[in-house]
């Protein structure tokens, strides 16, 4: 623990990136969200990149309402239109994002910026580059999640933040 300590103290890339994946790690997460984590900082980078597994469309629950059916004394499920299914999936998943962001930089005072890397079945959806400040000014602001995510200034000025189809 004390090498660990130590080696995270000098910012060795490889210890820091092992602390930010136990942070992940303890993301709390329901019981059915993936949970697969990985941190690395690739020769020359001057920020680790995340790597996270979100949860698939399924997290959305299909019926949209239950109606009670007096005639046959059966409850019916209105199934929610797949434009709300995505629209809702999309939310859930900013949420995780700006979940995990907070949560690696308030655990780690010295990380500037990272690159967080979204993956729903090991394809990635989403891709965010983004510094502490932008992160932190999000705060006590009431934004809807994907403009929360959106707002986040990004490392490289020429890219977006980048939603996969």
């Amino acid at each position: 623990v004390d090498a660990f300590v130590a080696a995270l103290h000098r910012r060795e890339y490889g210890a820091v990136a092992r602390f930010l994946g136990m942070v992940l790690d303890a993301e709390p997460l329901p019981v059915s969200f993936p949970r697969s984590t990985e941190v690395s900082w690739p020769a020359g980078a001057s920020w680790p990149v995340v790597r996270f597994a979100l949860p698939g469309p399924e997290v959305v629950p299909p019926a949209a309402a239950v109606r009670y059916h007096r005639p046959t004394d059966e409850l019916r499920e209105l199934p929610r239109p797949a434009d709300e299914v995505a629209a809702l999936h999309r939310s859930v998943l900013a949420q995780v994002v700006l979940l995990c962001l907070r949560d690696l930089f308030v655990a780690d005072a010295r990380l500037d910026a990272v690159t967080f890397v979204g993956q729903v079945g090991g394809v990635e959806v989403i891709r965010v580059d983004t510094r502490r400040p932008a992160v932190e000014a999000l705060a006590g602001l009431d934004l809807p999640p994907d403009a929360a995510l959106a707002s986040l200034s990004v490392l490289d000025p020429a890219a977006e933040l980048r939603w996969a189809s």
